[in-house]
Parts: structure tokens; C-alpha cells; sequence
């Protein structure tokens, strides 16, 4: 069973790389990165779509200047992590999952996560992971799904592994969910804390079928 935790940045003063890094070393299996694209095209780790946990104001990160976001983040005395950065500095002993939203990335950046053993190429569209799957068959690419029938397009066109998301883990029907294969595995993406732990979670997962769960990594402190 894989445990996997998005990324998160703990403490206000943390240099957020050290914080991945950090995170790295807690026993999870992957972390997953959320990649946004701010206004002037500079590929950002940010999970939410708008900047609102940041402050009161609802700006969509796409809205923003890199610059804009970064100042907001220093508000709170913190910096946000580029994607060049997390390129150039990352070498924990776990993958990070590079899960890109919202946008195409470019074939520079598709190829840097390809052939690097330390990020898998993760994406909602079922025609980039056929494309990355293709080009670059030892590139370990992450399917995103929230109907049976995408996930099962994602491990047909090459997918390693197919998370799904946007419902309780019971709402899917058992019969239905893809059987695990050699090639593909089944995550569930969890956002709402398990009442009984994380324990739990996983006895669920594996009844239906699954082999990970993706969770915030407060859960497992």
C-alpha cells in the first residue's frame, strides 16, 4: 500500500525546499506537487487554484505574476518553490509526483520529469499520459480521474497508476473499480480526515481494490 502526502509547508520561516525535503524523510512513499502556471508563464508548486489561503483576496494563481504570488507568500514569511527550483535542488529518496494543472506543460519540462528518477509526470488528460507514456516509456506517469471510465482510458493509454479523486472512497461501486494489475496501480485521493485513522483508510482502500492513498500529510504527524 502506497502512502502518498501533498505536498505542504510546514513552518513559517522554512526555506520551502528544506520543507520538501524535510517531508521526504517522514516514511511516505511519494509526495504529490501541484503545478500551476502564474500569469507570466512561470510553472509554480501551489495546490489550490486561487491564492485565498493566502489572503482575502480571490485571485486565481493563473491571474498573478509569479512576483505578485511570491510577495503575498512573504507576507507570511515564506517564499513560493518554482519549478525550475524543484528541478535543480530536489534529491530526497522519495519521487515527487508533479501533477500539472490547469495547463500544457512545455516539452522542456516534460522531458526534465521524464528522465529524471526522482519526479513522476502526473496529469488529468488522458492524451498527455499516452503522449508521455509513448515518448518516454520508463517515465513513471500518474493518471488523474474522477469517473471509472477516464481511469480506465488512463491505464489503457500507459498509465503506472491511476488516482482517483472527488468522492468518498464508498461512493464508487466496488465491482467497478480497475483491478490492479502488474502495471497499473489504483490510488485514492482523500480529502476529508479518516475518523478511524489512517489504519483505517488503508483496510478501506485495499477492500476496494486499491494500492495508495493520497492524504495531507497532517494526518500522519
Amino acid at each position: 500500500m502506497k502512502l502518498i502526502t501533498y505536498y505542504s509547508y510546514y513552518g513559517s520561516m522554512a526555506d520551502p525546499l528544506d520543507a520538501l525535503h524535510d517531508q521526504a524523510k517522514s516514511g511516505v512513499d511519494a509526495i504529490l506537487c501541484r503545478i500551476r502556471l502564474c500569469a507570466d508563464n512561470v510553472p509554480v508548486v501551489y495546490k489550490d487554484p486561487s491564492v485565498a489561503q493566502l489572503c482575502l483576496r480571490e485571485e486565481r494563481v493563473d491571474e498573478l505574476t509569479y512576483r505578485e504570488i511570491d510577495a503575498l507568500m512573504q507576507l507570511g514569511s515564506r517564499r513560493i518553490l518554482t519549478l525550475d527550483r524543484l528541478f535543480d535542488g530536489y534529491c530526497g529518496d522519495v519521487p515527487v509526483i508533479l501533477h500539472f494543472r490547469g495547463f500544457h506543460p512545455e516539452a522542456e519540462i516534460i522531458q526534465r520529469t521524464a528522465l529524471s528518477p526522482r519526479f513522476l509526470f502526473a496529469s488529468d488528460s488522458v492524451q498527455q499520459i499516452r503522449f508521455v507514456a509513448e515518448a518516454y516509456p520508463g517515465c513513471g506517469t500518474v493518471g488523474f480521474a474522477s469517473h471509472i471510465p477516464v481511469a480506465e482510458e488512463m491505464i489503457g493509454a500507459g498509465a503506472r497508476a491511476v488516482c482517483l479523486y472527488g468522492r468518498e472512497i464508498t461512493q464508487y461501486q466496488k465491482d467497478r473499480i480497475p483491478k490492479e494489475s502488474d502495471r497499473c496501480g489504483i490510488w485514492f485521493d482523500v480529502n476529508r480526515e479518516p475518523a478511524g485513522g489512517i489504519d483505517s483508510l488503508m483496510a478501506s482502500v485495499r477492500e476496494f481494490g486499491g494500492s495508495g492513498i493520497a492524504v495531507s500529510p497532517e494526518w500522519i504527524r
